[in-house]
């Protein structure tokens, strides 16, 4: 930038909707520099200072929590006074990309105001916590919610499991079994496991991963439902297979996420190392940031390009949407919400980029959503009613 009057320019330029993309470019590249933070926190900040468009004390607290950006498909106001939405929506967008946080001071305002201002969504619901139940083959159920600090044998197991993490040690004894036991996390919940051979695995909300007693001798294999993302222990002499409905995943030592929650398509994106994907004699490899997609409905099996912070977000602690359907992000909401979510007309066909904390209430990613979007969002117990503004 030339000078200071002309980057306050060029952001005023921006809040009143009246930048090119090639200006706007301009502000992310400057912005893009980590020691201009303060230069833009200081914007932003006279920005909500502004009587006109400041947004209540708990839309600040919001914006605090939740960072979504819609460069290019977001949905601008049409009057030309400016709103506060299309403000801080903004004002996310200037941060997405390069900070991977938002912050903004809690703005005060008098009762009246607040309560004329609030948000639309009036109940709130927790985000998901770390929960599973340990299913054994001997018929034997555990509930990983209630156990907060776990090291013993246990039906002729070894287990240890604290802070959201199981570490099975396994069954006592030589061979192989065929008995399976299942760590199921419900709606709602994540957790995460160490297999006997030292794989890590992480499941997804509303997951299943299926694992023996005891590995074979020349052969580990175990089979998913949902979403897992695993770290798989190399050992040359026992190849490790993840089968997923007939899909089966054959590694030797890597890192990659397993997606099915599609009643059609199942994702298998590789972080580190090489798999190869089999399906009805069909064989693909797959090298780092390819993914493999396995389209049911078809029968088809192709390998494209994939974004991997999309594909591991989830295992990271925050949402991560890139040109993504409403659709897909109102289903991983409600999974990881465990809320039945229920929509009222036509969701809008544009897509959405951007990130959030998972840890964030559930009224808050809403309010989030309700300002960038065409939709309005309504809470009843577990259910989420999604429905369609009419634009006027």
């Amino acid at each position: 930038m030339k000078s200071n009057k002309d980057l306050t320019e060029l952001f005023n330029n921006f809040m009143e909707n009246r930048c090119t993309e090639s200006e706007i470019d301009r502000l992310l590249a400057h912005f893009g520099n980590p020691e201009s933070l303060d230069e833009l926190r200081l914007l932003v900040e006279k920005e909500l200072t502004d009587p006109i468009s400041s947004p209540t004390d708990e839309i600040a607290q919001i914006l605090g929590r939740v960072d979504l950006s819609l460069r290019k498909q977001i949905i601008r106001p049409t009057k030309k006074k400016r709103s506060w939405v299309w403000m801080a929506a903004a004002a996310i967008i200037l941060f997405i990309g390069f900070s991977g946080l938002f912050w903004l001071p809690q703005l005060e305002r008098p009762a009246t105001d607040r309560q004329a201002m609030g948000s639309a969504v009036v109940n709130d619901v927790a985000p998901g916590s770390s929960q599973a139940r340990l299913h054994l083959s001997n018929g034997k159920t555990i509930d990983l919610n209630d156990v907060a600090d776990m090291d013993k044998d246990i039906y002729g197991m070894s287990l240890q499991a604290r802070n959201g993490q199981l570490d099975y040690r396994g069954q006592s004894g030589a061979g192989s079994s065929t008995q399976w036991n299942m760590l199921e996390v419900p709606k709602g919940g994540t957790y995460a496991m160490t297999l006997p051979d030292g794989t890590k695995v992480w499941l997804n909300a509303n997951s299943k991963l299926y694992f023996p007693d005891r590995f074979a001798a020349d052969s580990r294999m175990v089979k998913v439902e949902g979403e897992a993302f695993f770290d798989v222990r190399k050992d040359a002499t026992k190849p490790f297979t993840v089968q997923v409905d007939d899909l089966s995943i054959k590694v030797l030592g890597t890192s990659f996420n397993i997606k099915a929650q599609s009643e059609n398509l199942i994702s298998t994106t590789l972080v580190t190392g090489v798999i190869e994907a089999m399906y009805k004699g069909d064989r693909r490899k797959l090298m780092p940031g390819n993914k493999v997609l396995l389209n049911k409905a078809n029968n088809s099996l192709k390998v494209v390009a994939a974004d991997l912070e999309s594909a591991t977000a989830w295992k990271n602690g925050y949402f991560y949407f890139k040109d993504e359907h409403l659709k897909q992000i109102l289903q991983d909401i409600g999974l990881w919400y465990d809320l039945q979510v229920v929509v009222v007309g036509d969701l809008p066909q544009g897509v959405y980029s951007g990130s959030m904390d998972r840890n964030s209430s559930l009224k808050g990613v809403l309010a989030m959503l309700e300002s960038v979007s065409t939709c309005s969002f309504e809470i009843d117990g577990r259910k989420l009613i999604v429905k369609a503004k009419k634009l006027s």
